[in-house]
């Protein structure tokens, strides 16, 4: 791109001092003719930005400038300069280019200063401070200013109905024998409490507990079990919260061996009150028969039973045996063997609504860029907009909020920390969502939209002749071999400390594509997590009852799907956005964050993904594991319903906007085609800059093709990279 001539004007933004080279003649920066506006577009982001020359050297007047700038800021000098071309066809001068100088790359000597001269301060400003973690409800920004208090809202957790599932069980014969001896001495009787480890507790008040005791006996008395002397730690299930039903199965094998003539031998299930009196129950006595075999009886037990409990009340498990010799003394052993002893409890349980405060997608944003800038309107996104803030519609995620671990067991005082980083990446792996800078009302803005947003079908620029020097090329980053989608959290080996976490269907999963010629991963992962089983453990540790414990949900970030009632919030159910009730979860009325699901994410980003899919239409995405619950499946109207640990159609898969092939050419950028890259273009009433548009070009067979713009040098003869549009 060339022009007669090139001015530039220099602003000191610390000391408001300016240098205007207008106004005079003066040495122009040395390689001003090869200072080249190169646009480019992230393939991480989407957005696009502009990097300016890096090859400027200045003498002379702007030479003293910016070492004066230097002198007094350091590396933090803020001095922007503006770069101004003569029209091409009338008189007068118009802003080409604006950028920031980057003092941390400065050199000089004697005669000459060298600086880059780069794109506009927010880019640097948000790359500088990207991961860095803030807490939110701080009211000063990074740079001194004043801002706004976090917006947060109020509402009640709703009451979700879980299946906990705990589990004990016993060491092996192997390695932990207990055995007893009877005497001769009356009664003959044997007893034992299977000593038994805590494998998972799903009870977030910890009633199960491992059994540390034998059981006592009273010697005089009958039955046997009245003379039953518990203690707390004879009992697996302590201190019931409240009154309840429990399922227990039990698996026990019992072996009882000796020199005896007669044996009564039995497993009992014993339910006692608080002070461990023994309370009767229908399922009491879980064996009392057996055979015997060579002189030993082999004792089996493998039952599912349900038990009430009343508050505070506790059970135990206890095997006797009461043996008999009519001549000499009676010996005997009993023990359990040959496999460990386990008992599984289960519980339909359910905990009354909480309040929480939390804080929605949209005021995140905006608080994460006030702080960063000190500037208020610096973040804008109607996909995460509302009515109530200015925008035109409500999004149909708009009221999508983050709550902490901490509010939801009501520590109010604690506060949220994100970074920039999390924050984009959350949005991006659930919503499919891309960013950029943009001028909005003469400021520089974050844009958060949806990732068609940046990917416009109609058309934005025109390129009326045809082009030259075309080379093509498969854009191999857009294809993958997998899919890892979901959530960071939970994770690893032992999710959630419990058994019935498997109830859980918002975790992480992976799923194959039909290419075979790459090993790369399209990993889409949330910082934030979306699992209600670990928000109804969270809650179920309210700050009233447990004051001094701390949770590993403390400090997660949980997102939650609201519905806004007219200023009063509430969870989304499957009513509100499915046509049935889904399948493959416990207590599908009280489920919620349904949209938010690994495979609902996967939907939307099914058009992007599957840009490398076109030519696989009967092929599938298929279903390969999974961190937690896969067999969840939902139905929206109009389509068949849709399971977590299902395969997908490529066909399926709603159009891809491009094919991953890129096309570079020559073609020349005059002061028409300049300004049409660079403009606007309005949008059902939203301006939207013409590089997100498609472009339209004649292409080496003089036929018209379509792509969307990823890098223009535009010097000289005009250097162009598109990515090609599906049409």
């Amino acid at each position: 791109m060339y022009y007669k001539r090139v001015r530039y004007k220099f602003i000191n933004n610390d000391t408001g001092a300016i240098l205007d080279l207008n106004k005079r003649e003066s040495a122009d920066p040395i390689n001003w003719d090869n200072s080249e506006k190169t646009l480019k577009r992230s393939s991480k982001n989407f957005g696009v930005v502009t990097e300016l020359s890096k090859d400027l050297e200045f003498t002379k007047e702007a030479k003293e400038f910016l070492d004066t700038a230097y002198v007094v800021r350091g590396i933090k000098a803020n001095v922007t300069m503006q770069e101004w071309r003569n029209f091409p066809d009338k008189d007068g001068t118009y802003l080409h280019s604006t950028g920031l100088f980057d003092f941390s790359d400065y050199k000089w000597d004697k005669l000459r200063t060298k600086i880059p001269f780069k794109t506009g301060g927010l880019n640097a400003q948000i790359k500088a401070q990207l991961k860095e973690k803030f807490e939110m409800e701080r009211l000063e920004s990074i740079t001194g200013a004043t801002i706004d208090s976090l917006p947060k809202i109020d509402f009640n957790l709703s009451a979700r109905q879980i299946l906990r599932l705990s589990e004990l069980k016993s060491e092996p014969y192997e390695t932990s024998q207990y055995y007893g001896d009877v005497s001769n001495s009356y009664p003959e009787i044997l007893n034992i409490t299977p000593l038994m480890s805590l494998v998972s507790d799903s009870d977030s008040a910890n009633l199960q507990q491992v059994v540390l005791e034998p059981v006592g006996l009273t010697i005089s008395g009958a039955p046997i079990l009245d003379r039953l002397n518990l203690e707390q730690g004879n009992c697996f299930y302590f201190n019931s919260d409240l009154a309840k039903t429990i399922t227990a199965t039990i698996d026990i094998d019992v072996e009882l061996s000796g020199s005896y003539d007669s044996r009564v031998c039995f497993v009992a299930l014993i339910k006692t009150d608080s002070n461990f009196n023994r309370i009767a129950h229908p399922n009491e006595v879980l064996y009392d028969d057996g055979s015997l075999i060579n002189g030993t009886l082999l004792l089996k037990v493998n039952t599912t039973i349900s038990i009430d409990l009343a508050q505070n009340e506790n059970l135990s498990l206890v095997v006797f045996a009461d043996v008999f010799r009519n001549s000499g003394v009676a010996n005997a052993q009993i023990r359990y063997y040959p496999k460990p002893i386990t008992i599984n409890i289960s519980e339909d349980s359910t905990f009354s609504d909480t309040p929480t405060k939390a804080v929605r997608f949209h005021e995140v944003g905006e608080k994460l860029m006030q702080i960063i800038t000190g500037k208020k309107k610096a973040f804008y996104s109607e996909f995460f907009g509302r009515k109530d803030l200015g925008y035109a519609n409500n999004g149909d995620f708009a009221n999508v909020a983050f709550s902490l671990g901490f509010w939801i067991r009501q520590f109010f005082d604690k506060n949220l920390q994100f970074s920039l980083s999390d924050y984009l990446e959350t949005a991006n792996a659930i919503f499919n969502t891309g960013y950029g800078i943009e001028m909005i009302n003469g400021k520089e803005t974050l844009v958060l939209e949806d990732l068609k947003y940046f990917f416009q079908e109609e058309i934005g620029i025109v390129l009326p002749n045809q082009v030259s020097n075309v080379e093509r090329e498969v854009a191999t980053e857009f294809y993958n071999s997998s899919i890892e989608i979901g959530y960071e959290k939970p994770d690893g080996d032992i999710l959630y400390q419990e058994a019935m976490g498997l109830d859980e269907y918002n975790g992480k999963r992976g799923f194959t594509q039909p290419i075979t010629r790459v090993d790369t991963t399209f990993k889409k992962i949330s910082k934030a997590r979306a699992d209600r089983y670990g928000i109804e453990f969270a809650r179920r540790k309210p700050k009233e009852s447990f004051p001094e414990q701390d949770t590993r949900y403390d400090s997660s970030a949980f997102l939650f799907d609201l519905i806004d009632e007219i200023g009063q919030f509430r969870e989304r159910l499957w009513q509100d956005d499915y046509e049935t009730a889904p399948t493959g979860v416990y207590s599908p009325e009280t489920a919620t964050n349904l949209r938010l699901t690994p495979f609902r994410n996967l939907e939307r980003h099914g058009w992007f993904f599957g840009s490398g899919l076109q030519k696989f239409q009967t092929d599938k995405i298929r279903f390969s594991n999974s961190t937690l619950k896969s067999k969840l499946t939902t139905k929206k109207t109009s389509e068949v319903a849709r399971s977590e640990n299902g395969d997908i159609l490529v066909s399926d898969l709603k159009r891809p906007r491009f094919i991953p092939e890129w096309v570079t050419f020559d073609y020349k950028v005059d002061f028409a085609i300049n300004e049409m890259v660079y403009g606007k273009t309005n949008a059902n009433g939203r301006m939207i800059p013409n590089y997100y548009f498609k472009i339209q070009f004649i292409n080496e067979l003089g036929l018209t093709e379509y792509g969307y713009l990823f890098e223009l040098k535009p010097n000289k003869e005009g250097k162009w990279k598109i990515l090609t549009a599906n049409t």
